[in-house]
């Protein structure tokens, strides 16, 4: 079955839907179409699981509005989110993307080979969603499906890395803070790693106050000036990720 899905990047789109047992199946029959994501893959009733996202916009916006993808509300029939096969990620328009290590958050906006450098300075958010879709899971799987081609179980591979996760939107008040930090890279694309450290923090008032406990830890595990690892894949990995051999995140951490 087809559906058109408005609003994506790419304009409006027709997606296949399949049910949760035949998805990473029929990726490989549909490897140049757009799915949506099965709705009983999305993991609900989260409390205090903290995630992360890179965004250039202001605090004072996002502490008032919190995200939400941008063909929110579009598409009233359907509120999943989509997944592009040819790229083997998320469409970015069809959903809100965080990723569970900050040093994978920290990454974005990336630094690609032969183009112009991206910013220095992004906004790193602190999120507590209520609910997710984990992409890298599904990554992870497709990964290792060995009937899908061998391009995008090495494209999927390499998407496992970041560590993705996503949903439709995340409330003002389920944003704990806002990191202002500045990154420096070490090479002439992010493979070569490089780091990141806090310059300036802001704690959103509004968030939810029964996990305001996750403040303290949160000061602790991550104080100013602190320089930190972007999470950017060594030599080794890429070599494992020829072999297929994905290093997975531990998402319950």
């Amino acid at each position: 079955m087809k559906i058109k899905i408005v609003g994506l990047t790419t304009g409006d789109t027709n997606c296949y839907i399949f049910k949760s047992k035949e998805f990473i199946n029929e990726i490989k029959n549909y490897e140049l179409g757009s799915f949506l994501l099965p709705s009983e893959w999305e993991i609900e009733n989260l409390e205090n699981n903290v995630f992360f996202r890179s965004d250039s916009r202001d605090p004072d916006d996002i502490f008032n509005n919190g995200f939400k993808a941008r063909n929110f509300g579009k598409n009233p029939k359907f509120s999943q989110p989509v997944y592009r096969a040819s790229q083997q990620d998320i469409d970015h328009y069809s959903a809100v993307c965080l990723a569970v290590h900050p040093g994978a958050a920290a990454l974005f906006p990336i630094k690609l080979p032969n183009q112009v450098a991206p910013k220095r300075s992004v906004w790193l958010y602190v999120c507590c969603p209520k609910s997710l879709y984990f992409t890298c899971d599904i990554q992870d799987k497709v990964s290792k499906t060995m009937t899908v081609r061998r391009r995008y179980r090495l494209k999927a591979a390499c998407n496992v890395y970041a560590g993705e996760v996503c949903c439709m939107e995340l409330s003002n008040d389920r944003v704990l803070a806002a990191f202002r930090i500045k990154r420096s890279w070490s090479g002439g694309d992010y493979y070569s790693g490089g780091s990141w450290r806090i310059v300036e923090k802001k704690w959103n008032r509004q968030f939810t106050s029964s996990l305001s406990y996750l403040k303290s830890e949160i000061n602790y595990k991550f104080p100013l000036s602190a320089y930190n690892s972007l999470a950017t894949p060594d030599k080794t990995l890429i070599e494992e990720l020829e072999k297929l051999d994905v290093k997975k995140f531990n998402y319950k951490d």
